[in-house]
Parts: C-alpha cells; sequence; structure tokens
C-alpha cells in the first residue's frame, strides 16, 4: 500500500481590513466593498505588478485622450492626475493627510468638467477595481534613451496613526 501525502490548501490572502465602507447606490446602500486595503504581508507586496506599470494602466482614461505622440508636458499632468486619482481614497480612507481631499476639492474647479468626470471615475476605480493595492504612489515621467518617455512611481510609506483616546 502506498500512502498519499496531501498538500495543504493554500491559505488565501484577505484583501479587505477592518469594516467595509459601503458606496452609496440608489437608496443610500450598496454591497460593494470600498476599503482600499491598508497593508499587506511583505510576501504579498512583492506579487503585486510594478506600480508604474499600474499607475499607466490607471491613468489610461486620461492618457486616451491625448492625440499622438503624447508629449512630456502632458504626460507629466496626466500622471499627475492619475496620482491624485490614486491617492486621495486611501488618505481619505486612513484619516491621512486630509489636505489631500481639501486640495483635490480646490483644484477641481479649475478642471473642465469632461476630465473632472473622469478622475472623479478613476477615484471609484480606486476604491473598486485597485482596492486591493495598499500603495500610496508618488510618480515622475522622465525622458528616455532615444526620447522615450519613461513613467517611474515610488511608493511611499505611512506612518502609524497616533491612537485615538
Amino acid at each position: 500500500m502506498s500512502s498519499t501525502k496531501k498538500n495543504p490548501t493554500p491559505k488565501r490572502v484577505k484583501w479587505s481590513v477592518g469594516a467595509a465602507l459601503k458606496a452609496p447606490g440608489p437608496g443610500g446602500t450598496s454591497s460593494i466593498d470600498t476599503r482600499i486595503v491598508e497593508t499587506l504581508p511583505l510576501a504579498e507586496l512583492e506579487k503585486l505588478p510594478k506600480l508604474s506599470a499600474v499607475l499607466i494602466e490607471f491613468a489610461e482614461p486620461l492618457t486616451s485622450r491625448m492625440s499622438a505622440p503624447i508629449d512630456k508636458e502632458n504626460l507629466e499632468q496626466a500622471m499627475m492626475l492619475a496620482a491624485i486619482a490614486w491617492n486621495v481614497p486611501f488618505f481619505q480612507q486612513t484619516g491621512t493627510r486630509n489636505d489631500m481631499r481639501e486640495i483635490w476639492e480646490s483644484t477641481a474647479a479649475e478642471i473642465p468638467q469632461p476630465i473632472r468626470q473622469i478622475i472623479e471615475a478613476m477615484m471609484i476605480d480606486r476604491q473598486t477595481r485597485y482596492r486591493h493595492d495598499p500603495r500610496v504612489a508618488n510618480v515622475e515621467v522622465k525622458e528616455g534613451p532615444g526620447g522615450k518617455l519613461v513613467v517611474y512611481a515610488a511608493t511611499m510609506a505611512l506612518s502609524e496613526r497616533e491612537p485615538e483616546a
């Protein structure tokens, strides 16, 4: 008789942390979990795709509206707006950098309505489609070899919040 060893079932990562926030829908309630995960174990963070690649994909609703070839100034502006749309929902959720929401709201008035609607839709995407990614982004566009534009993204580490009394 041969004994067959069963491999243990790997544990699934719990992507959502804490109480779920609910996105208001018709009637003011929804079952959509919009809480962005605040932290992941290092092993899971290392499995995430490069942040620059994620942000290029995330910025596509903005960059797709630009005529080709996209120049550095326009790409920088699109990536800056994408970083705002990426970071503001996270900062708002965690209670850190509350000034970011205020900065966005004061800046939004100066952005043409169609672009502002795209950015607000991107913020919803950040809370839904990209909620599994706990990284906060800092984006830079540089000119690479042959004049090719390259997007660099760095994640910032957030310090622990003070415990509430």
